[in-house]
């Protein structure tokens, strides 16, 4: 049985709407998927920094912290 959808309607910039189609197309999937996989990302990081976790991104041998907006 396929799993409940909730319908949803996003106005996007064109920006924002360019983004998410370079990430669907890097991963391989849909634009829907994709929106799926950013916000439970952005929803597990945020919870991680909002219990004090620190968010490094590391490439090669240079490290640096990113600071989440909110």
């Amino acid at each position: 049985m396929a799993e409940p959808v909730v319908r949803l309607t996003a106005n996007l910039s064109p920006q924002v709407a360019e983004l998410l189609n370079n990430l669907a197309a890097q991963l391989g999937t849909t634009k829907t998927q994709a929106l799926n996989q950013a916000i439970v990302t952005a929803a597990r990081l945020y919870d991680a920094s909002s219990k004090g976790a620190r968010v490094i991104v590391k490439e090669g041998d240079t490290q640096r912290e990113v600071n989440l907006q909110t």
